[in-house]
């Protein structure tokens, strides 16, 4: 039987160490791996945005006239850029009360500027144009209106 020399058993325990290194590997990049992970984060809320607008300054609405609105100060309170696409009535108040609601003001309100984004913080912008439609009833004439509006948008692309 032939004697085992230090040098022999170094190279055959370096083979074996070799070769349980190389299944160790193999047995990873074939899957035979199971892990778990957890990650905590805050979503951000969504504040809305309020702006008002008086618009006494101009003169009176009445049938087929048109303005730009004046620019109006938002504060964009939230985490995120935000593009405000559009701007729709929600209601008409009145002095007259029904016989003068939204149906009967008939204001309509034109394209919001493109590209109105506004980063977080204050901003002077413009909302577009205000009108009272052909169509408006005679029941609003002389009176003051409340008009609310909703402005619709999205998040917008942050910039850097």
């Amino acid at each position: 039987m032939r004697k085992l020399t230090k040098r022999s058993v170094a190279i055959v325990a370096g083979s074996v160490l070799a070769v349980a290194g190389g299944t160790a590997a193999f047995a990873y990049a074939s899957g035979w791996f199971k892990g778990d992970s957890t990650v905590y984060a805050n979503a951000s809320a969504i504040q809305t945005l309020h702006a008002t607008v008086d618009t006494r300054s101009l003169g009176n609405l009445y049938p087929g006239r048109l303005f730009n609105l004046p620019n109006v100060n938002v504060n964009n309170t939230n985490d995120y850029p935000v593009k405000i696409n559009t701007i729709a009535v929600e209601s008409v108040t009145t002095s007259a009360g029904t016989n003068c609601d939204a149906d009967d003001a008939d204001i309509i309100f034109g394209a919001i500027p493109p590209n109105t984004v506004l980063t977080p913080g204050l901003h002077s912008i413009s909302l577009g144009t205000i009108k009272m439609d052909d169509t408006a009833s005679e029941n609003c004439a002389g009176q003051f209106m409340n008009i609310s509006a909703t402005l619709g948008g999205e998040i917008a692309p942050a910039t850097s």
